[in-house]
């Protein structure tokens, strides 16, 4: 699996399944928030929505080990702030834009911190 790691390092890394039960929660809470808007059950909506948050949340902070630690930071911070957001939405607070822009350009950075990103914009000037 992965064969330059320590063996207790491997020992601790989730392991695929987990990967696509938190996928599949991912994708319940989604349909849940979704359906609940919906029908109008919003005392249940403001408990689904930022769950699938979290959930998201989870996916990069499990698994983003292996990327760029400045992008896997950023990526994390950013969607943590999406969280907020929606968090103070529910509420109607004005915090929501700041936390949101905020959030996009820290995903934007990080974005823009890979490699690959960085050798096509350069070759598009």
């Amino acid at each position: 699996m992965f064969p330059s790691l320590p063996i207790k390092l491997r020992r601790t890394i989730p392991d695929g399944y987990l990967f696509k039960i938190l996928n599949g929660l991912v994708f319940l809470s989604t349909i849940a928030a979704i359906s609940l808007d919906y029908w109008g059950c919003h005392e249940l909506y403001e408990v689904f929505k930022p769950l699938t948050t979290v959930l998201i949340t989870l996916i990069p902070t499990l698994y983003g080990w292996r990327a760029p630690k400045m992008y896997w930071f950023l990526t994390v911070a950013g969607l943590l702030l999406c969280l907020i957001g929606y968090i103070f939405l529910l509420d109607g607070e004005n915090f929501v834009l700041a936390s949101f822009l905020t959030a996009h350009i820290l995903f934007t950075v990080s974005f823009v911190s890979v490699d690959k990103v960085k050798h096509y914009v350069k070759a598009a000037e």
